[in-house]
């Protein structure tokens, strides 16, 4: 199982290197088959829906502009190492990510792995590239749509009876793999 939360650049980076580490795994032992799944974890559940201002954010949890560029150095090497590009500048609201973990688990049942890949990636791509508001019913829709993601399942994903992952192993952060 593979934790993630939309709003964390670690969880994009694990990501790419899982499906690498994995496509590397199959090259080296074409008979094993290895099935995983993706569970949302919300990091900041209680983030507004509305989000909050992303710089704002990031200056009060590190402390100063420092420490913010320091650790924007430091995921941006790691992105690039896994092949990504991070556009900080482009984003202005820390999403809450409630509605895109429930649109994750909605279309998860209903996709081929490789389209849930697809779809994860493309949450993450929109965020953290293009600045998208993640935590935008609409935005999410349109996202779900290009990747392939059937209607009843985008509408399964805002309505009542489809609620976040349970957790079975409770999670301190993310990203987190469980073997």
């Amino acid at each position: 199982a593979f934790y993630y939360d939309f709003l964390c650049p670690w969880c994009w980076i694990g990501l790419r290197n899982l499906q690498r580490a994995l496509a590397q795994l199959k090259a080296e032992a074409p008979a094993l088959n290895v099935a995983w799944r993706s569970v949302s974890h919300q990091l900041l559940p209680n983030v507004p829906a509305e989000g909050l201002p992303y710089e704002a954010f990031y200056l009060a949890r590190l402390g100063s502009a420092e420490a913010v560029a320091a650790r924007r150095a430091q995921v941006v090497a790691a992105a690039q190492a896994a092949g990504l590009q991070l556009n900080h500048a482009a984003i202005t609201r820390l999403p809450n990510t409630r509605l895109a973990h429930r649109l994750a688990n909605a279309a998860q049942t209903g996709l081929t792995p490789e389209q849930h890949v697809a779809l994860l990636d493309a949450v993450f791509a929109a965020y953290f590239q293009q600045g998208v508001d993640i935590g935008d019913q609409q935005a999410l829709a349109t996202l779900a749509r290009d990747k392939g993601v059937p209607d009843d399942a985008v509408q399964a994903a805002w309505g009542p009876a489809h609620q976040l992952n349970p957790q079975p192993h409770p999670v301190q952060g993310v990203p987190h793999v469980v073997f």
